[in-house]
């Protein structure tokens, strides 16, 4: 078993039973919708296989719909435009490409009002670059200072430049209409935030659509949201650090500290957060991933990460399932010093003046006294509140978190250490020796064994702890 968890995304090369059966059987946990690309149909269809995949295999899987945010993307286009380094092309003003013409659609009105003779232009993570030569009111002239090849629905960046977009574009609006509303989706993930008022906004819009339950995860990955970090973290479920256009909006050397940045400051407000982007890239073609991309994980492990959100690999790439593979065969040979890891986030909310509540005290009483005893630990919970706290507390081994709400437990699915096990009862004390029995029956706690049971505070006088032996 391994503590951190995995999201894969979904996509043309792993939209398949076979497949997606095989990414979750390796260990995928959560399944993310890119909303940046297909539409409403593929949308639905994504969300129809992942749930017939989740019943028959008899796992509980998150997922998560990524809104494609205040980005500028390409329009659409009949054919990849290839460019070679010097060679010219335009964005031009308008949504749709004619086969054959140079004449790059980008229907982002914001971008032509914006840019200026002498701009860099970075796309595709920042491999390509683009150095603006003239400005024609809705026409921008190009010259390309890298081989190119450039493709539908991919973000462009005015390299030091931040345009003021809404939060949500019309693109989202549709998603949220038309499939989040519907109750399949669990988190929602946030592209682009640039401060809390932009999270506070999309509260509002999904009050207004009558979304409720859902969890939100925001992306870190501009100048603005690293500047409102603990503002935006306080104020998400998820975090989800965004390499990609963190690369393009800063030096690439500064990633890796940013990237420390921005997971000390999620461990420390407690909430879970992923690495994304390239994180095993060369495996979009390959069948084994580089020693410098092991290594890449394995920091990022050591540093108390939540899990890995793999994008291109699962959902373009030639070996969707082999990256899940390899993902979780890294996750299980290591592991973080979490004893370490949790006296480092002690301290730094001790320094930072953050409060402890009695809830987040009782979990981590829970968490210690599980490991001392050396006995698995399982809660069961309404909420997940419990779970996240246990979660925050980097628990040594896997711990099993059982509800009777199906969504709350797929909520609970991404978290660190986390195993959800579904129960029917909605009472606590029922809930507890229902999981009892239920772990043993499907294997999981075995004769001798000790297991801590219990369930989060309530406003009573009287609290249970159960430490059992498995006879």
């Amino acid at each position: 078993m391994f503590t951190e968890k995995i999201i894969a995304t979904i996509g043309p090369s792993s939209a398949s039973y076979d497949t997606l059966s095989r990414i979750i059987k390796e260990g995928a946990s959560c399944i993310r919708i890119n909303f940046s690309h297909g539409d409403e149909n593929s949308w639905k269809n994504y969300i129809k296989l992942i749930r017939e995949v989740e019943e028959d295999l008899g796992k509980i899987i998150a997922i998560m719909g990524d809104l494609s945010g205040p980005s500028v993307r390409i329009g659409n286009l009949k054919e990849d435009i290839i460019l070679k380094k010097g060679e010219e092309a335009f964005f031009v003003y308008k949504n749709n490409h004619e086969e054959g013409s140079k004449e790059i659609p980008l229907p982002i009105k914001k971008f032509f009002e914006t840019v200026s003779e002498g701009d860099i232009l970075l796309l595709d993570d920042g491999l390509i670059r683009l150095s603006v030569e003239e400005v024609i009111e809705d026409c921008v002239r190009f010259r390309a200072l890298t081989d190119a090849t450039i493709k539908s629905r991919k973000s462009v960046v005015i390299l030091g430049k931040d345009l003021k977009l809404p939060p949500i574009t019309e693109r989202d609006m549709k998603a949220l209409k038309s499939v989040v509303k519907n109750g399949e989706v669990d988190i929602l993930g946030l592209s682009y935030v640039k401060s809390v008022s932009d999270i506070s906004m999309i509260k509002d819009v999904l009050s207004e659509l009558g979304i409720e339950g859902i969890k939100l995860a925001s992306k870190i990955e501009t100048k603005s949201a690293v500047s409102n970090l603990h503002d935006i973290i306080e104020h998400s479920d998820y975090v989800v650090v965004a390499r990609g256009d963190l690369g393009m909006h800063f030096p690439l050397e500064d990633v890796p500290r940013l990237q420390s940045k921005i997971i000390r400051a999620a461990l420390v407000h407690g909430k879970p957060v992923y690495v994304a982007t390239q994180v095993l890239a060369s495996m979009v073609e390959r069948s084994v991933p580089t020693r410098s991309e092991i290594v890449d994980v394995v920091h990022a492990v050591y540093e108390g990460v939540d899990g890995f959100l793999v994008t291109g690999e699962t959902a373009v790439g030639k070996n969707p399932d082999k990256v899940v593979k390899w993902l979780r065969k890294i996750l299980e040979c290591y592991r973080a010093d979490v004893e370490s890891l949790r006296s480092r986030i002690l301290k730094e909310r001790e320094r930072l003046k953050i409060a402890v509540s009695l809830r987040d005290k009782f979990a981590e009483g829970i968490v210690t006294l599980s490991e001392n005893l050396g006995a698995k630990l399982a809660v069961y919970t309404k909420t997940g509140g419990l779970a996240r706290r246990i979660s925050k507390y980097r628990p040594k081994e896997p711990f099993y978190a059982g509800s009777s709400d199906i969504r709350v437990l797929r909520q609970l699915a991404p978290l660190y250490g986390a195993i959800p096990v579904k129960v029917s009862s909605s009472d606590y004390s029922q809930g507890l020796k229902e999981m009892f029995e239920r772990l043993k029956t499907l294997g999981e706690i075995s004769y001798g064994e000790v297991v801590v049971l219990t369930y989060g505070l309530r406003d009573e006088p009287r609290h249970l702890v159960e430490i059992l032996k498995v006879v």
